[in-house]
């Protein structure tokens, strides 16, 4: 039952994806902007004008963009930890990872619409993982120790460009180049897109208006099955600009399903990417300072209508200027 029980563990694991390995999806970006109205405001057709009134003072908008420089590179330390526990026929399984790495992008190049081309390379890391007890870890500032199998993958990228994105300047991809031979329709637009970036809104926005982007995911019937036939479904990244202080936007994020009827077995392969929480935005600088995401999810009903998973998930990119590079400690903290 045990060897059932690992091997739903690890087929999650592989089709949800991880910090540095990102699942199949293509990008369908749709954006818009929308003004949140409260249910409970009276419609303004129901108030009568006094006369001679003064009209309401429009309200501040604010135009949120990416601001690239060629040769500028933008450096984050990414703090990220997984908690996944399976139960299947009342045996249980958990399986907890922490990602910890600093990694930058460097713009190569930005045409005359502003479309940046970025390089994106991960600079260190530090990476544990534990399943029934058993712990391995990998810390790339010590080249002479043994790299994990886990880590292999992880390991050759260390200090290599993997990556090239053409981007917008309000986040959009437009275009992916892989460096290091992986075949580009398997390269995630979205997720990596994601990796360092997010999507911006096209117009200028108030606080409280809202914009979106719909992505399309590839998930299996079975969670255990790896090759099988894949099936689309859509999912909506919803932004919200919730306020604006001393040039600091703060955007909160929101994932949703939208495809309806989505079985038990397709929720499995989804679940990790239900991330929500909060953005802190330079609107002068035009660049992200920090980013704060969790996932705390449940599926049950799989595996014959017995499984159930739990997902703990958390992440944390801070923006890290040049001369604060080398103080950054991605050892596993208490808080991790």
């Amino acid at each position: 039952m045990r060897r059932v029980v690992s091997t739903v563990l690890f087929a999650l694991l592989a089709l949800a994806g991880s910090l540095l390995n990102p699942t199949r999806v293509r990008s369908d970006e749709a954006a818009g902007t929308k003004k949140v109205t409260p249910t409970s405001a009276v419609a303004p057709e129901t108030i009568a004008p006094k006369a001679g009134a003064a009209s309401p003072a429009p309200l501040q908008t604010y135009t949120l963009q990416f601001q690239f420089a060629k040769g500028e590179s933008s450096h984050y330390a990414v703090r990220q930890q997984n908690e996944l526990e399976v139960e299947y026929n009342e045996v249980a399984e958990k399986t907890r990872s922490q990602a910890n790495s600093v990694r930058h992008f460097k713009v190569l190049d930005v045409d005359s619409e502003g479309v940046a081309t970025l390089e994106l390379c991960i600079d260190r890391c530090h990476m544990t993982a534990t399943q029934n007890g058993t712990t391995v870890t990998y810390d790339s500032t010590k080249p002479e120790a043994e790299v994990p199998s886990q880590f292999y993958q992880v390991a050759a990228m260390l200090g290599r460009p993997s990556v090239q994105i053409k981007m917008s300047p309000n986040g959009k991809v437009v275009g992916i180049t892989s460096l290091l031979g992986q075949a580009v329709d398997s390269l995630t637009a979205d997720d990596q897109k994601l990796d360092v970036l997010f999507t911006l809104p096209e117009k200028p926005v108030a606080i409280g208006d809202q914009w979106s982007e719909t992505s399309k995911a590839e998930v299996a019937a079975a969670a255990a099955i790896v090759g099988g036939a894949k099936e689309s479904v859509t999912i909506l990244r919803k932004y919200t600009l919730t306020g604006v202080k001393e040039g600091v936007a703060t955007i909160g994020l929101q994932t949703i399903i939208l495809t309806p009827n989505i079985d038990a077995e397709k929720q499995t392969q989804l679940v990790q990417k239900l991330w929500k929480g909060e953005i802190r935005f330079d609107i002068a600088k035009g660049r992200m300072l920090a980013r704060r995401q969790e996932i705390s999810e449940e599926v049950a009903g799989f595996s014959n209508k017995t499984g159930l998973l739990t997902v703990h998930n958390t992440r944390l990119d801070l923006f890290a200027p040049a001369d604060k590079l080398a103080a950054v400690d991605l050892k596993p903290s208490q808080q991790d």
